[in-house]
């Protein structure tokens, strides 16, 4: 009895070979281990039904649509399509989130009244909206500010904002000079400056090559060393 014990190996022996042609007319064939009844093997069951994809291939942007002549066209519907998506499903986030902000101390009155589990159901869900919307925010900021570098998890939405209004107060110009040397501020002045900056610039005439600041520039070779260095050049000729 111990004999017959110590033979019984549970092992999975069972197998079904099947080359390569099988495979590419049954693309969708299945194979199942039934129970073993009355032997030491387990029967095998194969199978196979229609073919059924459930595959989505992902959109990928093809480099040479650019320079075709209606790809600006079809940029601007697309453009015009995500505008009014983002409308719709969206809005002002800005506006959306304020209106979630006051919802939520609303309900946080009304749960301070009345703590039942309906109203904190109801806070809950109004903080997980108010949750969503400062998440749509802090990604907007961030791609506003276009920083790589951010570590996800962070709430730093003050930070970027400020960061994107710092870079959009370096671009600012606020006065410049002009040809006789003045500052303007003004922004109509500021326009003029620049343009008579640029038409002096495109029609002056060349100026004949000023050389007079060689002579800072010390000498190391004399008249003498030079003439004699082209002699050298030539006889070498």
């Amino acid at each position: 009895m111990k004999d017959q014990i110590a033979e019984c190996i549970f092992k999975r022996l069972d197998r079904i070979l099947v080359n390569l042609p099988f495979q590419n007319l049954f693309p969708t064939i299945k194979v199942e281990h039934l129970i073993r009844i009355g032997s030491g093997h387990a029967p095998l069951y194969m199978s196979y039904g229609e073919q059924r994809s459930n595959y989505i291939k992902p959109f990928t942007f093809l480099n040479f649509w650019a320079k075709h002549e209606n790809f600006k066209e079809k940029l601007k519907r697309v453009k015009a399509a995500l505008a009014k998506w983002s409308k719709n499903t969206y809005g002002d986030i800005f506006k959306q989130l304020a209106i979630r902000e006051d919802i939520v101390r609303v309900k946080e009155m009304l749960f301070e009244e009345e703590p039942t589990v309906e109203n904190r159901i109801v806070l809950q869900k109004a903080q997980a909206e108010l949750k969503s919307y400062l998440s749509i925010e802090e990604q907007y900021w961030k791609q506003k500010a276009g920083i790589t570098w951010f570590t996800e998890g962070d709430r730093n939405t003050r930070f970027f904002y400020n960061y994107v209004n710092g870079k959009r107060k370096k671009l600012q110009l606020k006065r410049i000079q002009d040809n006789n040397g003045a500052w303007v501020e003004n922004r109509k002045a500021l326009a003029k400056a620049d343009v008579e900056f640029y038409e002096r610039q495109f029609t002056q005439e060349e100026d004949p090559a000023d050389l007079s600041l060689l002579a800072n520039v010390p000498t190391m070779v004399t008249g003498e060393q030079n003439f004699e260095l082209v002699d050298i050049l030539l006889w070498k000729k």
